[in-house]
């Protein structure tokens, strides 16, 4: 694929996973929703980076805890799900 063609196909990807995501989630939906509309991106908690950040929401207590970029906001999902095998 060319560089135009495999960008479109990662933000096509993206999409069907935010799609997936609300149709499992649908009251999270409506929570992150309300958080986000009005709020302005910080860097990422983890290393700085400036753009591409996604919120971090703590839904019990309705608030958004922090900024991840992609590649530390998967790291983290790794790290939580080996812990989370680890104790089970």
């Amino acid at each position: 694929m060319t560089e135009p063609q495999q960008a479109a196909y990662r933000e096509e990807r993206r999409r069907v996973a935010r799609e997936s995501w609300r149709t499992r989630h649908p009251e999270r939906a409506v929570l992150r929703d309300l958080l986000t509309a009005g709020a302005t991106p910080g860097s990422c908690d983890r290393c700085g980076a400036t753009s591409d950040t996604v919120a971090m929401i703590n839904y019990d207590a309705v608030r958004i805890v922090g900024w991840r970029c992609g590649p530390c906001w998967r790291a983290a999902q790794d790290e939580w799900r080996s812990e989370h095998r680890a104790a089970a």
